[in-house]
């Protein structure tokens, strides 16, 4: 039995006999304190993690917060995912009413408005669109060099119950398989996903979101 700490953000180390970042095999430990939406990004070798508006920079040997590491204003509303996206340099975070990127450092930033079905999950493909699942049918795929939305419901191809609000990071991209693994909740279980190369389904909206920003701005 594994005593787990308070709620927050946590790093576990899943080795049995390695001690992997300053941390003992099969222990938890918190990462930073006060988190009200936590989320986690990793990118070139660098742990980042947050609340709200703000990123810090986290020391992967103990845990603590780096002095002076930290970037602000980069949220958009409520909690959300974020992805590192390796090709373009940007981090993408999905939140409740759109999708926000800016640069590691937060000198540039994006925000594309949304309507879509999401559950605050995300996860870039080799194709470098954007694809969020709703914990059921729904999959969304967002292409960055369109600024456009497009949805698509494959009915009972997916589980008919779920989480549809709190997906998270429970939703996740194997590149080397080209595939999604999903979890909504423990009722569901496990589902796999291949999107396909022309993309069938039921299409629920294609906006272009980069056009609402540009007649409410």
């Amino acid at each position: 039995m594994l005593d787990l700490p308070a709620v927050g953000i946590h790093e576990f180390n899943p080795s049995p006999t390695e001690i992997r970042n300053g941390l003992a095999p099969l222990s938890w430990r918190r990462l930073g304190d006060g988190w009200t939406y936590p989320r986690t990004v990793l990118f070139d070798g660098q742990i980042w993690s947050g609340s709200g508006p703000r990123l810090y920079e986290l020391d992967s040997q103990d845990g603590q917060l780096v002095p002076g590491a930290r970037v602000q204003n980069l949220a958009d509303w409520g909690d959300g995912t974020s992805e590192y996206d390796q090709d373009r340099g940007w981090i993408w975070t999905v939140f409740r009413h759109a999708i926000f990127a800016h640069t590691p450092a937060g000198s540039e930033q994006m925000r594309h408005v949304q309507q879509v079905p999401h559950a605050k999950s995300l996860q870039i493909a080799n194709d470098g669109r954007i694809y969020a699942w709703d914990g059921r049918s729904i999959v969304s795929i967002f292409d960055p060099e369109t600024s456009r939305w497009r949805v698509v419901d494959w009915n009972d191809r997916g589980p008919t119950t779920g989480d549809t609000r709190k997906v998270y990071g429970k939703w996740r991209y194997l590149p080397d398989l080209d595939v999604f693994v999903g979890l909504s909740n423990h009722t569901t279980g496990l589902w796999v996903y291949k999107h396909p190369s022309r993309e069938q389904g039921t299409p629920l909206a294609e906006t272009d979101a980069q056009s609402l920003i540009n007649s409410t701005s």
